[in-house]
């Protein structure tokens, strides 16, 4: 589903065109921080050290994966909002069409989702009942989270904080005790997900994202975003093009533009997205003053979408990518289709008691 790209994340880029190409980075030319200990590759090398080179073994583990994945939101959605509305979140997410088709290949990308959805369902029950554990678990997901995509990993390190300073279950030496080692933690994951693109100094930050987006575009049918300018500082243009970033992180491919068979195929899929949405911006509203334990799920999505703006440079990737984003707010979104569901149901019963009531009056 994934448009055509010659460029991308996962995938070393030829050594010619790198070579040619000054906007190339060394660590593009080797596949960006794929290849370090503790990855994907590493955990696949492992399966076929044990169970042998059977290309069907990394499949399997990406389909449990993706059940694990709805598991872990049907917690959180049990947290929030009960029952029903963690089964209809788990469903969506069990069957979201995207995310059962990167779960059928050989992706990082289920892992990724399953330990973000993992870290804030624990980030959540935090929230209502802190307990060692509860904090514990994100941290290490974090920091595993690193080694395969670090803006995943120091966003859900920058929220376990927040949840920390929120939590009104706390007391005051609790709350600054757990915040404290979320803190420390948090930085370390922060710095090590900076250190992974090439960012080694906060002036540097903003540049670097800056390079990144614009390294996506390059040789992908399907690129956005503007190649860099130096006229205006880089404050300046990240503060410009955030607008059009989020733009895209929330609404491409457009149903009625798709012109390229990939667009046409997602459309269907778009639809059902731009509903959720709606939906769990309905439910957030709604549940505004229980915002405390809705803060690890909202501020996931939130800041996820910030950075897909930031980073992503062309559809496809960020059509794939975008979908560590899906689950949270099918969770958000359930508790609303739910209501409009009952609302209707109730409707559709009172209307042959109006009709047999008009008979009888006449």
């Amino acid at each position: 589903m994934t448009p055509r790209t010659s460029v991308s994340r996962n995938r070393p880029l030829a050594p010619s065109r790198a070579c040619r190409d000054p906007t190339y980075s060394t660590a593009q030319l080797i596949g960006g921080y794929a290849y370090h200990f503790g990855t994907y590759v590493y955990l696949e090398t492992q399966l076929f050290r044990l169970f042998g080179p059977d290309l069907r073994i990394p499949l399997v583990l990406n389909a449990s994966l993706g059940v694990a994945t709805a598991i872990f939101i049907y917690g959180s959605g049990t947290h929030l909002f009960g029952r029903r509305a963690a089964l209809l979140a788990a469903g969506i997410v069990a069957f979201y069409p995207s995310l059962v088709l990167w779960s059928s290949l050989n992706l990082r990308d289920p892992l990724i989702v399953a330990l973000t959805t993992l870290a804030v369902w624990s980030l959540t029950s935090f929230a209502i009942r802190p307990r060692a554990i509860a904090l514990i678990v994100p941290l290490v997901a974090t920091a595993e989270l690193v080694n395969l995509r670090g803006y995943v990993a120091a966003t859900i390190a920058s929220i376990a904080v927040v949840t920390v300073l929120v939590s009104p279950a706390l007391r005051i030496r609790q709350r600054v005790v757990a915040g404290l080692a979320a803190v420390a933690v948090a930085v370390i994951i922060v710095l090590q997900s900076a250190g992974s693109v090439g960012v080694n100094a906060a002036d540097q930050l903003l540049e670097g994202v800056e390079r990144e987006r614009v390294a996506e575009t390059i040789g992908a049918n399907t690129a956005f975003a503007p190649s860099i300018s130096s006229d205006a500082p880089v404050l300046v243009r990240t503060v410009t093009y955030l607008p059009t970033g989020l733009a895209y992180a929330l609404l491409e491919p457009v149903p009625l533009l798709a012109s390229r068979t990939q667009e046409l195929i997602a459309a269907p899929e778009m639809l059902v997205w731009y509903a959720l949405c709606a939906l769990a911006v309905v439910t957030l509203w709604r549940e505004r003053r229980r915002w405390q334990p809705l803060a690890p799920s909202t501020l996931t999505i939130v800041g996820l979408l910030v950075l897909l703006a930031l980073l992503e440079g062309n559809v496809g990737g960020l059509f794939r990518h975008r979908g560590a984003v899906v689950p949270f707010v099918a969770l958000l979104a359930a508790p609303a289709a739910l209501r409009l569901y009952d609302r209707r149901t109730r409707r559709v019963d009172r209307e042959p008691v109006t009709s047999a009531s008009t008979v009888a009056s006449r």
